[in-house]
């Protein structure tokens, strides 16, 4: 692994855990193996509850770290005005990004 790099922590919160999920989680890895490690998923959503939760569990154990799993947005954004500590800085709709 390489070096891990310096600088603020980003949280991010991964909206839409179905098909690309996969390619989403090798791209993440791809990034830690590079040692970029300023980037954490804080929160995994998607409309399929167990989804999400599998996709939180499955960071959960690769990380060590909490990984709340949400259905929806509005989920996410009100769990995150009352707990600063999981609260996303950048959440990312796949469903809209890629058609």
């Amino acid at each position: 692994m390489a070096a891990e790099k310096k600088g603020k922590i980003i949280n991010w919160a991964m909206v839409g855990c179905g098909g690309m999920v996969g390619a989403h989680w090798n791209g993440y890895l791809e990034l830690l193996n590079k040692g970029e490690t300023r980037l954490r998923i804080v929160a995994a959503v998607d409309e399929a509850l167990g989804r999400a939760q599998g996709f939180a569990e499955c960071l959960e154990g690769f990380s060590g770290q909490k990984v709340n799993a949400d259905k929806n947005a509005a989920q996410l954004l009100n769990r995150s005005l009352s707990n600063r500590g999981s609260r996303p800085e950048c959440a990312i709709d796949l469903r809209r990004v890629v058609k």
